[in-house]
């Protein structure tokens, strides 16, 4: 699979026709320098140290989150990134991940960036730990990339905040699946930055 791009900038989701182009700027910053393969289940929660304030602009890591913020007009729009690769070829990412306060009217939500050459009809199944899988839709692609969004209810950011790990699976256009782990450790922490 090809590796998709991941160094457009960061724009709120919007509706209609402009969301797949919307969808598609989502993921800046996050370059293969911040690559996070996925790490073992994390230990039941400990004290952790404070991290010191990055500097204003500056990319700032919560476990296998990096956090980075982007002005889009007069609003600073930051959200926390991950970049997957699989298991057998760890270097190589082929799938992003952004939660941030991406929408309109500043909701939480997750967007997940996919190689072109998923099976788009069957959409991807989206789980947290051994949870119950939900279907969601592929809202578009573009040359480099297929966009997911899913708007993060408190139950479910609950669930993120509560996990281990997430899994995104997805059909490539053959039908072989491909599992794809998120790690979740340090999620709690960087979603208390986004504040």
């Amino acid at each position: 699979m090809s590796n998709p791009s991941f160094e457009p900038s960061i724009r709120p989701l919007r509706r209609g026709a402009a969301a797949a182009a919307a969808l598609a700027l989502i993921l800046g910053a996050a370059g293969p320098a911040v690559a996070q393969t996925p790490t073992p289940p994390r230990p039941p929660a400990t004290r952790q140290p404070q991290q010191p304030p990055a500097a204003a602009g500056q990319p700032q890591t919560f476990g296998s989150w990096v956090r980075a913020c982007e002005r889009a007009g007069r609003t600073e729009i930051c959200s926390l990134r991950q970049l997957v690769a699989p298991r057998e070829n760890p270097k190589q990412p082929i799938m992003a991940v952004a939660i941030g306060r991406l929408t309109p009217d500043r909701k939480m939500a997750m967007v997940i960036k996919l190689p072109t050459q998923i099976n788009r009809e069957a959409g991807i199944g989206f789980r947290i730990d051994g949870g119950e899988v939900m279907a969601i839709p592929v809202q578009g692609c573009d040359a480099g990339s297929c966009t997911v969004a899913i708007t993060l209810d408190d139950a479910l950011l609950k669930q993120l905040r509560a996990g281990n790990e997430a899994l995104v699976a997805f059909r490539g256009q053959q039908g072989q699946v491909a599992p794809m782990p998120v790690s979740l450790a340090g999620l709690t922490r960087g979603l208390a930055s986004l504040k």
